[in-house]
């Protein structure tokens, strides 16, 4: 679906449900990366999660997302652990937040976020592939697998 026909669906959805207008429409198609700017995500994502009164997780996990894609990794994580937060079941932002804790150098904090993304649901294929590619690496090193302690070089 092209941008413009994003914008146009969100607002007749707006008006339909009757949604409250300081959730505009442009804003949500934005934050729902309709264009594929981060920068624009970072804003849409930044305006909708102030004007709400409750957000939710979602807005959190995609200005994660975006704040990762400009390479701003402190600010990512955070937006990861917001989604968390609000919702605890929520596999895809503990993959994504366990992906920026191992660009961080976090490997301990790493697993633990793999581990509870696959523990919420075993057939998450990237979480797996990741959690056994780190334990793996782990292991060849002869570390212990809770990763503590350990840095990642490169």
């Amino acid at each position: 679906m092209n941008y413009v026909l994003l914008r146009i669906a969100a607002c007749t959805a707006c008006v339909f449900f009757g949604s409250s207008p300081s959730v505009r429409a442009d804003l949500l198609s934005d934050c729902q990366w309709a264009t594929y700017n981060a920068e624009l995500v970072v804003e849409a994502c930044t305006r909708l999660i102030r004007e709400q009164k409750k957000p939710i997780a979602w807005t959190h996990f995609n200005l994660g997302l975006a704040l990762k894609t400009l390479g701003r990794l402190e600010d990512a994580e955070g937006e990861y652990s917001r989604a968390i937060t609000l919702d605890p079941s929520y596999g895809a932002a503990y993959v994504n937040r366990g992906n920026v804790r191992l660009f961080r150098n976090d490997v301990e904090g790493a697993l633990a976020d793999y581990r509870m993304a696959v523990k919420l649901d075993r057939n998450d294929k990237a979480a797996r592939d990741n959690l056994r590619s780190i334990e793996a690496a782990l292991g060849k090193i002869g570390a212990d697998k809770t990763g503590k302690g350990t840095r990642v070089e490169r």
